[in-house]
């Protein structure tokens, strides 16, 4: 996910571990990534169900 973000795998890490935030503008590539929605990602729903692009 690192290479992906275009991040250094020790920045991606303290992301994980919670040491730093993440900033959002790394949500919108990780749901594409991941094909999710970005409320999966945040915890606000259990439906993994990402939105069609239009």
């Amino acid at each position: 996910m690192a290479n992906f973000l275009g991040i250094k795998q020790q920045q991606y890490s303290r992301y994980e571990k919670g040491i730093n935030i993440m900033p959002v503008t790394y949500l919108p590539k990780i749901c594409k990534k991941l094909n999710v929605s970005a409320d999966y990602i945040l915890g606000l729903t259990k439906i993994k169900i990402s939105y069609p692009e239009k």
